[in-house]
């Protein structure tokens, strides 16, 4: 009985965990392919500043995301008479 709750506690942490790798493996190659083919270094000539065009504005993103999802989901917890 114990194992098994703990394994349901456990279970959205780990997803979470390895969805959460994914999606910064998937920025770390993004960002890292713009270096190669020098895209950062272009838009440092060009006057625009990298860090704040691309790092800020995605992890900006995913928290306006975490945000409306969560308003979403508590919405629905308030209907369910919970």
């Amino acid at each position: 009985m114990v194992a098994l709750s703990l394994i349901r506690e456990i279970a959205p942490v780990i997803t979470a965990l390895i969805c959460a790798g994914k999606i910064a493996s998937g920025i770390g190659a993004e960002l890292g392919s713009m270096k190669v083919t020098e895209q950062i270094d272009a838009m440092e000539v060009s006057g625009i500043n990298p860090y704040k065009y691309l790092v800020v504005t995605r992890a900006d993103n995913r928290l306006i995301f975490l945000i409306k999802n969560d308003n979403r989901r508590n919405k629905y917890r308030k209907g369910a008479g919970c």
